[in-house]
C-alpha cells in the first residue's frame, strides 16, 4: 500500500485524508498552520449533499449543525427583499469543523504534521495539494468576526456596499459570523479589532457597523486575508489540486466549503486505486481532473460573471431593481451557481 502525501489541512485536505484512512490508506497531512484556527469565511456550505457527507465519513461532525433557510438583500443599508433557500444551507464555523475533523484524523491514525511547509517544487507521485488558495493581486480584502448579541433579520444576511458586500449568518457556540468582501482601499489604515467596521463605514455599509457595534465580539476571531484572486479553474496534468488550489468561487455564493468536500470526494476512489497500485499517479490526475472540470467549470465561471452585480455600486442598482421587479431568476441561479 502506498502512502498519500495531503498538502493542506483545510476542509479538502482533512476531509479526503479521514476518507482515505478509513478506506485502509495511510495518510500523511501536512499543514503550515496549527488547530484549532479561525479563518475568514462565510461559514456556511450551500450545495454539499448529506451523500457526499456520508461517503467521505464526515456527517457525525455536523450533526449539530445550524441549518439556514432564509435570505435577506440589504441595499443601502435598508431590507430589500426576503427570500426561501432552494435548499438548506449548512452553517458552522471553520474553528470548530477543521478542529474536530483533525482530532479525528489523528484518532483514524494519520500522520498530522502541523507548523511545517511542505517544498513547492516537490511534485512527486502520491501528493496532493489542498493547500488554499492561490495568492493573486492584492486587490481583495477579506475580513471576518464572531459575535454574539447579533440578533439577524433572516438566517442569512446579504448586504451590499460600494465595491463591497458582506454576509451574516449563525454558527455554533451561539455566535454568529459576520464576513465582508471588499476592494482594498490604501487610504484605511488602523488596528487590525477596528479595520471591519472603518471598511464597512466607507463601503456605506453603516447600519451593519452599527449593529457590530452593540455586538460582543470574540477578540480571537477577527481574521484578515488579502491577495484573493477569483480566477477560472486551473487544472494542471502534473499536479494534483483540490479545494481553493483549483480556483477560488467568489463567497456570495457560499460554495467555497462545498468545493472543497466535493472535490475531495471525487478523487477519493482514484487516489485509492493509485494506493493500492491499480493505477499509476498519471492517469489518477487525469481521472480527476476530467470529473472536476465536469463537476465545477460552469459554476466558477457562472459565478464569476455575476460577481460585479454584487460590488459594483452601478450593477447593483440593476440587479436590485430586478430584485424588485421579480425578475432576478433567483432558484435558477442557485442551482447552476450550486
Amino acid at each position: 500500500m502506498k502512502n498519500i502525501t495531503i498538502i493542506g489541512g483545510g476542509l479538502a485536505g482533512l476531509s479526503l485524508g479521514i476518507s482515505l484512512l478509513k478506506r485502509s490508506v495511510p495518510v500523511t497531512l501536512i499543514e503550515a498552520g496549527k488547530f484549532p484556527r479561525h479563518k475568514v469565511c462565510g461559514e456556511f456550505m450551500a450545495g454539499v449533499t448529506q451523500d457526499t457527507l456520508r461517503e467521505l465519513g464526515i456527517a457525525e461532525h455536523m450533526k449539530d449543525a445550524g441549518m439556514l433557510r432564509t435570505t435577506a438583500w440589504f441595499y443601502k443599508n435598508r431590507l430589500d427583499r426576503k427570500e426561501a433557500l432552494p435548499r438548506p444551507a449548512i452553517a458552522m464555523s471553520r474553528y470548530t469543523l477543521d478542529n474536530r475533523m483533525a482530532g479525528e484524523f489523528r484518532q483514524l491514525g494519520g500522520d498530522l504534521r502541523t507548523g511545517t511547509r511542505f517544498p513547492v517544487e516537490d511534485n512527486g507521485p502520491g501528493k496532493v495539494w489542498a493547500s488554499g488558495r492561490k495568492k493573486g493581486k492584492p486587490i481583495w480584502l477579506g475580513l471576518k468576526v464572531h459575535c454574539q448579541n447579533f440578533p439577524l433579520q433572516s438566517d442569512l444576511e446579504l448586504h451590499l456596499g460600494n465595491y463591497a458586500y458582506a454576509g451574516a449568518s449563525p454558527v455554533d457556540r451561539g455566535r454568529v459570523n459576520v464576513c465582508g468582501l471588499f476592494r482594498r482601499r490604501p487610504e484605511i489604515k488602523g488596528e487590525k479589532a477596528n479595520l471591519f467596521r472603518l471598511y464597512l463605514e466607507a463601503c456605506n455599509m453603516t447600519s451593519l457597523a452599527e449593529r457590530l457595534d452593540r455586538a460582543t465580539i470574540d477578540p480571537e476571531s477577527i481574521s484578515a486575508v488579502a491577495g484573493i484572486d477569483f480566477t477560472p479553474l486551473h487544472l494542471s496534468d502534473d499536479r494534483l489540486c483540490l479545494g481553493d488550489q483549483i480556483g477560488m468561487i467568489p463567497p456570495f455564493t457560499g460554495n467555497g466549503m462545498s468545493i472543497a468536500l466535493e472535490s475531495a470526494a471525487i478523487a477519493t476512489d482514484p487516489v485509492t486505486a493509485y494506493a493500492n497500485g491499480k493505477e499509476c499517479w498519471t492517469v489518477t490526475i487525469k481521472t480527476i481532473n476530467m470529473r472536476i472540470r465536469k463537476r465545477f467549470r460552469l459554476r466558477l465561471n457562472l459565478s464569476r460573471a455575476i460577481h460585479p452585480m454584487l460590488y459594483h455600486p452601478g450593477c447593483q442598482k440593476i440587479l436590485v431593481m430586478a430584485n424588485r421587479a421579480r425578475l432576478l431568476p433567483f432558484q435558477t441561479l442557485y442551482n447552476y451557481l450550486h
